[in-house]
């Protein structure tokens, strides 16, 4: 995840019914060869995904 495609949408409600992340198929054809290649990569844009709400929290309660 060193370049990060992000598109932001609206946060609450309307963003829990967001894609769940990248599509993995483009992965899985890239690594025929490596079984569980798709879902290593979902797995990992979950967390990635989870720790970015993690970290932005604290921001959306500041003053601007």
């Amino acid at each position: 995840f060193h370049d990060v495609d992000v598109e932001l949408g609206p946060a609450g409600p309307a963003a829990a019914s967001a894609p769940p992340g990248p599509d993995p198929t483009p992965w899985a054809a890239l690594l025929p060869g490596v079984r569980g290649a798709a879902t290593g990569l979902s797995l990992v844009a979950e967390r990635v995904m989870q720790r970015a709400e993690e970290l932005a929290a604290p921001l959306r309660r500041k003053p601007r």
